[in-house]
Order: structure tokens, then sequence, then C-alpha cells
């Protein structure tokens, strides 16, 4: 992601050479951002190349904020589940049951990636 720094008129301040920090704006999937923030401008731009959301949603922001400039917030954007790594019970087996009747209540099991989403 890159993030440059502008005047009033949209035009980029090339002399700007501040940090630049993100953080989630709107946040649908709880998730939480990690990389390195914030980051240093250069020719008015700051690139932040190792950026990532743990929880999938539709709708994320970031905010943009620097000191002497104001906040930008980005265009939503939507983080979607990886590849299914694991397999947990969403509802586990509870109580007793005699044989042959079924379970109750249903059991669930789910596909989930590494960070805990259901892989639809």
């Amino acid at each position: 992601m890159t993030v440059e720094g502008e005047d009033t008129f949209g035009n980029r301040v090339t002399t700007f050479g501040g940090n630049v920090s993100l953080a989630i704006g709107t946040n649908p999937g709880s998730g939480t951002l990690t990389g390195t923030t914030p980051q240093a401008a250069f020719n008015g731009v700051a690139t932040f190349a190792d950026l990532s959301i743990n929880k999938a949603g539709s709708g994320y922001t970031l905010i943009a904020s620097a000191t002497g400039a104001p906040n930008a917030t980005s265009a939503g954007f939507n983080i979607t589940p990886g590849t299914a790594t694991m397999l947990v019970f969403t509802v586990q087996p509870a109580g007793s049951t005699t044989a042959g009747n079924a379970i109750s209540p249903p059991i669930t099991v789910a596909a989930q990636d590494a960070q805990g989403n259901t892989d639809p």
C-alpha cells in the first residue's frame, strides 16, 4: 500500500518526509492490523509492504495519519479467508445419549484457515 502526501489542490508534496501511520478504520471482521507502521515518507510517499489483517470481512477501511496533515480514509476493501488448514468443532458433543439415537445437539465441524476464519 502506498500513501501520498498531497496539498489542498491534490498535488503530491514531494518535500514531505514525515512518518505516516496506518490503522484500521471500519473493522467489520474485528481484525487486527499487523506490519510495519509508521513508515517514513520519501518524496511525499510512504509505502507499506508488509501489512496484513487476520480476520475475514467485507468493507474494511484504513486510516492514514501524519503530524500536521489531516487524516485520510481508504476506499473499502474485503479480506477473504485463506485456504483451510484445520478442522475445528464449532458445536461439541454434549451430555449423553442412548445407543442408536442421534446425538443432541447436532455436532458441527468447520474447516478454518490458520487465523480461525471459516473457509466457505
